[in-house]
């Protein structure tokens, strides 16, 4: 905190003082003591701000003058707008952007403060903006060339043996926002960070938000991650990323993976704006615009710095003072694949697709894919669900799923890396689901089980469309009744063996085009019999009530959903109004 080091330059020898009044200044000899004498008086350290931010660089008079004389638009709104145009057309050039600018600084009245090219305006705006790091990184996402790092100096990958570089170019690169200084900016800006301490409103016992769960509260209890700090000085992350596709005419239907981080506690009114969700990077695409094929690397940069941000100091705006602020990340929201190549999962269609219990898939040969068929398996035997012609395993044993402790998963991880081949790798991870340890591992509190959230978009856009598709019997055919009666279900929909259904499918490996496979599966060939109605679909007038009913259902103003005619065009749950009323149903 203190430094005995004199300024000799001077006829009055100071010292250097970094105590919480002086903040890093040259101070005469009794005033460095006396403020040590103070601070060690007391057995207190005051805090030095890990990252320096001044709300007053905004207040700029320069930023703030007026664009010309009686002009409304200050000079820093007329560059914010510019630019903002520019980052939001993607096929706009620097050039072009100079080329508007130069054109409206003449037409604008003059003398006028608009700056006449690109290059003026970011400068004008430079010390505003957070710091970005651009990293070099293997064409196959085997490293990154960080400095400080075993790769810093290689010109090729020291695991594919890839060039670093192709015509003294980088082949491959990779741009990281850090959330550091974004944090020094949020609590340093007291309009912003006086929402933090804005009271919550909820009801007791009604679960409105995340945040009125137990989960989210058993984070600041006795145990917890954050235990013994005011919710204020929290800031627990939910991570999600997942392949898009950025431009129509690529060749890859998954060409980059962004790393969006959700600050949990925000106000659920600006939690899932644009701004403060937190964009750390971008990861780009593999050979040929495919997706990359490890995240690990990338995913290492983001966990150096949250285990650097767990506990550190930042100016509090709304205190006016420092404050430590704690850092987690504890929540992950993402869909099946992605979850697979950022915890290192099996896929959905594996065996062991659960992530979260030991249930194990059957592969039916019929349907050509992986099924589970526990439905309602673990209900209690007297449970009404078990009524029913419709339910076939009203006899079988009820037993609960099991599930496998963190320590346990970590365990079975590190076999898998200790296996000496990709065959025994394989194996274990056709055995247990898990492909080995993962960079999210190094998270002392990381659990993936508490962690990671169930699938929600697929659960509602997908499950709930197979659904009304069962009901309508639109993939209804002789592949699924096949499939029931490998698993001794609903025999009065079986086909026969010696019917003429039977007779009329070609051999297992024939090839056929798409047309015809699919009037193969949902229709008699011969036309010599009708597939019997199967007890979990609809006939044509009970659809019509469906729709009927579906189109009547009142929603409120709040959810803007227009019901429609789900069950006969089905399409229409397409859209994200529609799933969100697919869930109410």
């Amino acid at each position: 905190m203190f430094s005995s080091a004199e300024n000799t330059q001077s006829n009055n020898p100071k010292w250097y003082c970094k105590c919480g009044i002086c903040n890093g200044k040259w101070v005469p000899k009794r005033t460095f003591h006396r403020h040590t004498d103070e601070v060690f008086s007391n057995k207190t350290v005051p805090l030095l701000p890990k990252y320096q931010f001044d709300e007053a660089a905004y207040r700029d008079e320069n930023l703030l003058s007026p664009l010309f004389s009686g002009a409304n638009t200050t000079l820093l709104e007329a560059v914010a707008q510019h630019l903002h145009v520019f980052s939001t057309n993607h096929g706009m050039s620097k050039s072009a952007l100079t080329d508007v600018l130069k054109t409206e600084k003449r037409t604008l009245p003059q003398p006028n403060n608009l700056p006449a090219s690109y290059k003026e305006a970011k400068d004008l705006i430079k010390h505003l903006l957070i710091p970005l790091y651009k990293y070099d990184v293997c064409v196959n996402d085997c490293v990154v060339y960080r400095d400080n790092t075993e790769f810093a100096g290689l010109q090729s990958c020291p695991k594919c043996k890839e060039p670093r570089y192709f015509n003294d170019k980088v082949r491959k690169s990779f741009t990281y926002m850090p959330l550091g200084p974004r944090l020094a900016r949020w609590f340093g800006t007291f309009n912003l960070c006086k929402l933090l301490y804005a009271e919550k409103i909820s009801v007791r016992g009604t679960l409105t938000d995340f945040i009125d769960g137990s989960l989210y509260n058993s984070w600041f209890q006795t145990g917890g991650v954050f235990e013994a700090t005011e919710e204020p000085l929290c800031v627990p992350l939910s991570l999600f990323t997942d392949g898009v596709n950025p431009n129509k005419h690529t060749s890859s239907q998954k060409s980059m993976w962004p790393l969006i981080l959700t600050w949990i506690n925000l106000p659920r009114t600006i939690r899932q704006v644009m701004g403060p969700m937190l964009l750390m990077g971008i990861i780009p695409s593999g050979p040929k615009g495919c997706e990359p094929k490890t995240l690990e690397p990338y995913l290492e940069i983001l966990i150096e710095e949250l285990l650097d941000l767990t506990e550190f100091p930042l100016q509090n705006a709304y205190i006016g003072a420092p404050t430590t602020v704690k850092v987690a990340l504890l929540q992950f929201l993402c869909d099946i694949p992605a979850y697979s190549k950022l915890l290192h999962l099996s896929g959905h269609s594996a065996l062991r697709s659960c992530p979260y219990c030991n249930e194990v898939g059957h592969y039916c040969h019929s349907l050509k894919k992986t099924i589970h068929v526990s439905n309602r398996h673990f209900l209690p035997i007297g449970d009404k669900m078990r009524e029913g012609t419709g339910f076939a395993l009203q006899d079988r044993e009820t037993k609960n799923p099991t599930t496998v402790s963190n320590e346990q998963e970590k365990q079975m991880r590190l076999k898998y890396d200790r296996l000496p081949n990709k065959t025994q790798k394989q194996k274990h991870q056709k055995e247990t689901g898990l492909k080995g340890t993962y960079a999210l591992m190094k998270l002392p509190y990381h659990n993936r089980l508490h962690q990671m959230q169930p699938d929600g978009m697929h659960t509602i856009a997908d499950f709930i469309s197979h659904v009304m598709d069962m009901l309508i019997g639109k993939h209804d055919g002789v592949n699924v009744r096949s499939c029931e009666k490998s698993f001794n279900r609903f025999p009065e929909i079986w086909v026969q063996q010696n019917s003429a259904v039977t007779e009329a499918l070609p051999p297992q490996g024939t090839k056929r085009n798409k047309k015809r496979r699919l009037n193969e599966e949902n229709v008699n060939p011969e036309e010599s019999i009708v597939l019997h109605p199967t007890p979990w679909s609809l006939s044509k007038e009970q659809i019509k009530t469906a729709d009927a009913r579906a189109a009547s259902i009142t929603y409120s103003i709040a959810h803007n959903i227009s019901p429609g005619p789900h069950f006969s065009k089905p399409w229409t749950l397409r859209t994200m109004n529609a799933k969100l009323q697919a869930s109410f149903f």
